[in-house]
C-alpha cells in the first residue's frame, strides 16, 4: 500500500526522534500503521540512531581536536615570544587548565611535535595517573 520512499522517510524521522504524532502530520499515514512499522522496523531504527550518534560523536571529537591544536599552537607562539604576554607562566597555566578540562584528566606534560616545515604535526599529552 505504501511505497519504499514512505518507509524510508518513516525510518529517518523515527531515528531522528520524532513522535508518531509528528510523523502522522509529516507523512499523512495513520498512527496505528506507524506504530506497527515502528515495531516491525525497530532494529533498523536503532541502527540509524546509532549511526547518527556515532557521526555526531566523531564530529565532536574532530572539533575538540582542532581546538586543542589551536591552543597548542598558541602555547608555541608564547614560547617563541611571538605573542606579547606579560607573564608567560600564567598564560600557559590557563591553557593547560583548558586542556585538562577538555580531556577530563590532569596533565603532567605536553609534547608538541613539528613537521620539517614548522607546522604542528602531533600533540602528545602526558596524563597523571591517579593513585589507588
Amino acid at each position: 500500500m505504501y511505497n519504499a520512499a514512505a518507509h524510508k522517510k518513516f525510518l529517518e524521522l523515527r531515528a531522528a526522534g520524532l513522535s508518531f504524532n509528528k510523523i502522522v502530520g509529516e507523512l499523512g499515514i495513520s498512527k496505528p500503521t506507524l506504530i506497527k512499522w515502528g515495531q516491525k522496523y525497530d532494529e533498523e531504527i536503532r541502527a540509524l540512531k546509532a549511526k547518527e550518534l556515532l557521526t555526531e560523536f566523531t564530529e565532536n571529537v574532530l572539533r575538540e581536536k582542532e581546538r586543542i591544536i589551536l591552543n597548542a599552537e598558541w602555547i608555541l607562539r608564547i614560547e617563541r615570544g611571538m605573542v606579547n604576554v606579560e607573564n608567560k607562566g600564567t598564560a600557559q597555566n590557563k591553557i593547560l587548565n583548558k586542556f585538562e578540562m577538555l580531556l577530563g584528566k590532569e596533565i603532567d606534560f605536553i609534547n608538541l611535535r613539528f613537521h620539517k616545515n614548522g607546522n604542528l604535526n602531533e600533540i602528545v599529552f602526558g596524563l597523571v595517573k591517579k593513585k589507588k
